[in-house]
């Protein structure tokens, strides 16, 4: 989550010490990492999984103290403390197996740590387990989205999940997992990648019609002509149309000779 710090002299931010470090196998990386609590940092939970998709390798969060009381004998002499080295093996307070595919969220509340991996699956462990010195104890296991997970969170009552390759969002009751709700989402292509159309620019207005003595657009062409009518080679421009003549009656051509 993100925190303000406190401002150091002349307004500038704090110096951060280094106090704990950890080092993986050569062959593993960390995918996932959080504070087991919401409310303080006694404890850090690291995910990690193969670097190579696919090789041989087990998916696993593990539990390492923060607390530097428990620094081992052997731990750098950096000021302002020790520097505690995590040893992968052995320096964790709990390790967390049984995903399948690599882990990709993490969430927490009071009671409980969730860990969600790619294929879809999303595992709740008693965080009291490991706080009583009690082995460690996953409440529940689900497969929640088929396509895997993109998105987990968590609140006192509920778990929240978004599927990668579903449009849905899912709502579980903690600490079963039992689905309560299911929300569709159908969001456009545009808004999913942030981006929007171009505006579209006015052109210039469109040129009129070439003259064609005789068609119907000549002879509705009243003055003033536009100049691609009149300056044209060899055109003229239209005769004035005369209006027709109203309520005159209608005299037989043999009575005018």
């Amino acid at each position: 989550p993100e925190m303000d710090l406190p401002a150091g002299q002349d307004g500038q931010a704090p110096q951060l010490s280094l106090s704990h470090r950890l080092r993986l196998e050569e062959d593993r990386k960390v995918v996932a990492m959080m504070f087991c609590d919401e409310d303080n940092s006694r404890n850090v939970a690291v995910a990690s999984s193969p670097i190579v998709p696919g090789s041989r390798g087990e998916h696993y969060v593990r539990v390492f103290s923060c607390d530097a009381s428990s620094a081992p004998s052997g731990s750098t002499g950096e000021a302002p403390w020790p520097v505690v080295d995590w040893q992968p093996e052995k320096g964790s307070v709990a390790t967390l197996e049984g995903h399948s595919a690599q882990i990709v969220k993490l969430a927490c509340n009071r009671l409980y740590l969730l860990s969600a991996d790619a294929a879809g699956e999303c595992s709740v462990w008693q965080k009291s387990s490991w706080q009583r010195n009690k082995p460690f104890q996953r409440r529940s296991v689900v497969h929640c989205h088929a396509g895997g997970i993109s998105d987990l969170t968590a609140d006192r009552i509920f778990a929240y999940t978004a599927g990668r390759e579903e449009n849905r969002i899912g709502v579980w009751l903690l600490p079963d997992m039992s689905q309560v709700l299911s929300i569709p989402v159908d969001l456009s292509d545009d808004l999913l990648s942030g981006l929007t159309p171009p505006p579209v620019t006015p052109g210039p207005p469109a040129a009129p019609p070439p003259y064609q003595p005789g068609s119907a657009a000549s002879l509705s062409m009243s003055p003033p002509y536009p100049a691609a009518a009149v300056g044209g080679a060899g055109l003229a421009p239209p005769l004035p149309v005369a209006p027709a003549a109203t309520g005159l009656p209608i005299v037989p051509a043999s009575r005018l000779a």
